[in-house]
């Protein structure tokens, strides 16, 4: 399914992606050290709070499955920085990234960007 934006929506949620992304590779980094303190910082960073960051015109744009899996991710890592801070388990982390994961490849593999062509043919 095509979410339809303009390129600079198409680069916010982009850039969205990336930073959940970056913030896996360090809680990732961070795991096999077991600190559990870098998790929980990395994981705050795109918590709900980093959900309001998209321009709620774009939000409008977005179908509501799009909307409800992106909340889960941040939802997720506001989770995981609470588990990781209370219970200190790397293991119960790694499941928890692994259930996230899953959500980010079931929003891939449902949707994909189209930015609508200029007139002219651009």
């Amino acid at each position: 399914m095509a979410l339809v934006l303009t390129d600079a929506e198409r680069h916010l949620v982009l850039d969205e992606m990336r930073n959940f992304l970056a913030v896996l590779q360090t809680i990732s980094e961070a795991l096999p050290d077991e600190d559990m303190k870098s998790v929980a910082a990395a994981a705050r960073t795109m918590g709900s709070g980093a959900a309001n960051e998209i321009p709620s015109e774009t939000v409008a744009k977005l179908p509501d499955t799009f909307k409800q899996l992106a909340g889960a991710v941040h939802t997720s890592f506001d989770t995981i920085a609470l588990d990781a801070e209370s219970l200190g388990d790397p293991k119960h982390t790694m499941g928890q990234v692994g259930e996230m994961l899953g959500k980010c490849n079931a929003c891939h593999g449902i949707y994909q960007i189209a930015v609508p062509k200029r007139a002219g043919g651009g």
